[in-house]
């Protein structure tokens, strides 16, 4: 089962933290807003809040895991959550609340923290990386299984093949820093988010569901 983030951002207005853009899958406040603000990303759920951090779907293995920024803290008292959202509908998902504050994503190194990432390549995508030097693969999974599926574990594995189609697909290792993995996450989003703070402290409140 997939997970997916749920994100309000408040700013501190006149000593009290005011709603300034929320988003729920029932009621979008979507305008203006980065796509990738809304978009499923298991390196960024770990980056922020260590949920799916290294795993995927059933606990499969896709990376060693990154540094989290702000893991588990719960919603702060003085959020503008009401009790009912924060029991009953989700607004910020239900479990493994958290929040983090602008100045915290802007200092976090987002080039220079990196980490390695597992996953299974088609053989045409793997093809496609040898013939452009590229050391990354722009499609990739956690793992697969079926009829006609054969894996090399290793890439060396595919030395050994007997014959082109030996292998349907290849396991492969590779490093992305955080901005990579995120889709440059950062570039994209902090602007906004610094439109929205105004010169004013920001945050996000966030939670999962799955």
């Amino acid at each position: 089962m997939g997970a997916d983030i749920h994100i309000i951002v408040e700013r501190l207005d006149g000593g009290k933290w005011s709603r300034v853009w929320s988003h729920s899958y029932d009621k979008p406040d979507t305008e203006g807003t980065p796509e990738c603000f809304r978009n499923r990303n298991y390196d960024l759920f770990g980056i922020l809040g260590d949920v799916r951090n290294g795993y995927g779907f059933a606990g499969v293995p896709t990376g060693s895991g990154w540094p989290s920024i702000a893991p588990h803290r719960g919603i702060p008292d003085d959020s503008t959550l009401t009790q009912r959202e924060r029991n009953g509908e989700y607004i910020v998902g239900d479990h493994s609340f958290s929040w983090v504050g602008l100045d915290e994503l802007k200092t976090f190194d987002w080039d220079g923290v990196s980490a390695e990432s597992y996953g299974v390549v088609e053989m045409d995508e793997y093809a496609r990386m040898q013939r452009e030097g590229d050391d990354r693969p722009k499609q990739w999974c956690g793992g697969i299984s079926g009829g006609g599926v054969r894996i090399a574990e290793t890439p060396s594995a595919l030395l050994d093949a007997k014959g082109p189609k030996a292998f349907t697909h290849v396991r492969l290792v590779w490093k992305e820093t955080a901005r990579e993995a995120t889709g440059d996450w950062a570039g994209q989003v902090l602007p906004w988010l610094e439109s929205l703070a105004d010169g004013r402290p920001l945050r996000l409140v966030f939670g999962f569901d799955s």
